[in-house]
């Protein structure tokens, strides 16, 4: 792994299609090859689970992925008390479904091409994965069954569904090309996001990706949430107000989306019900991290974005509030993350108890595709989950 990369951040992928909710495919028959990582380089594989995934058929970025390894876990060193000067916390809340890393040993990631990614645990069974808590599907599946052909993994299931192992071209010949853009499409959210139905994209439905034959964009979208669940949006002939359609289980009360504009006439979000989601695209730094061997609720948390209201200044009036990014931890306990001069270093706020001996946090970024894997601060790593 490497620390304070130099290079810029890529851009989070947007746009990709919700979770899939479609019937479980028959598995075709497994390719041959199993002797390349999931990065395409010729090389022995560190972990026979390594490689590129497919279902099929492949409607969307959800249905093609990789299972890649990431650098061991190194044992961490002794740390300070966490809890002296400190606010006290409810140890009981502190959460503890997620097990403790294995020190030293190879761990594994899925990642698909709609930039969704999870971790997976080795269990007691060789033949399951466990996942971690970023896989939307946690609740009802947490697991990958693997699938094995005379001994060799060939594929696993996953949410009903069978992913065949396959090669790289193989891969790359069966993800779909991108749907027609919408004026209206992107990420929205409620703020504060609260639960995966507060988060979303808005997209051109399936059904309608056809030429329009009045040579416009299409009229009909689909709004798909981070819980898997989503429904149409179909034109009314009134401006900016969308038709929620079968799929919505508040339709009765509140049966349309009625998107927003600046001054400037760019969408901002949308109003269902009485809540406001906000156009706002994902941070490659957002998401769930944990320190190895989490000892209490300061050890795990989320990077996640929020409204900036104290950012306005007084007598300041705009539209909505800037937005800003912060650490939460399990402990109930956050701070503001700044950014430097330095793409790979976070200044932290003044509610950061340890600012004054660790004032900054550092991305740790993956040593093949430069993606963001963890970060270090107070002298401990804290990796994705």
């Amino acid at each position: 792994m490497r620390r304070r990369h130099g290079g810029r951040n890529e851009a989070f992928p947007a746009g990709a299609d919700g979770p899939p909710t479609q019937p479980p495919s028959t598995a075709a028959p497994a390719p041959e090859s199993a002797e390349f990582g999931a990065d395409g380089a010729s090389r022995p594989l560190q972990h026979p689970c390594e490689g590129v995934y497919r279902r099929c058929p492949v409607e969307n970025g959800w249905h093609v992925g990789r299972i890649v390894v990431e650098p061991p876990r190194q044992p961490t060193p002794p740390a300070l008390d966490h809890t002296v000067g400190v606010p006290d916390f409810d140890m009981a809340a502190v959460h503890t479904s997620i097990p403790p890393p294995q020190i030293g040993t190879i761990a594994l990631r899925w990642v698909n091409e709609a930039g969704a990614e999870w971790g997976l645990e080795l269990t007691d069974n060789p033949d399951a994965l466990r996942t971690g808590p970023s896989n939307p599907y946690h609740e009802t599946c947490p697991e990958f069954h693997l699938l094995r052909d005379e001994g060799r993994i060939v594929g696993f299931e996953f949410n009903g569904e069978i992913y065949e192992q396959c090669t790289e071209s193989e891969a790359a010949g069966a993800v779909p090309q991108p749907l027609p853009t919408h004026p209206l499409g992107g990420l929205y959210r409620r703020f504060p996001v609260e639960n995966p139905w507060h988060i979303g994209t808005v997209d051109v439905a399936p059904s309608a990706s056809g030429d329009d034959s009045a040579g416009g964009a299409s009229e009909a979208l689909r709004w798909a949430n981070d819980a898997g669940v989503e429904w149409g949006l179909g034109a009314t002939g009134e401006a900016d107000v969308w038709q929620t359609e079968e799929g919505n289980p508040y339709r009765e009360t509140q049966p349309t989306f009625t998107f927003k504009r600046a001054a400037e006439g760019d969408v901002v979000g949308f109003e269902f019900g009485p809540d406001f989601f906000r156009l706002a695209e994902r941070h490659p730094i957002e998401g769930r991290y944990a320190r190895a061997s989490p000892e209490n609720g300061w050890h795990v948390g989320v990077i996640e974005a929020f409204e900036d209201v104290n950012a306005l200044g007084p007598g300041v009036e705009v539209d909505l509030p800037p937005l800003g990014l912060r650490w939460m931890n399990e402990a109930g306990v956050g701070w503001e993350l700044q950014p430097t001069e330095d793409p790979d270093v976070f200044a932290t706020g003044d509610t950061n108890p340890y600012r004054d001996s660790c004032p900054n946090l550092s991305l740790i970024r993956g040593e093949s595709d430069n993606r963001v894997i963890g970060f270090h601060f107070n002298g401990d790593d804290y990796m994705r989950t």
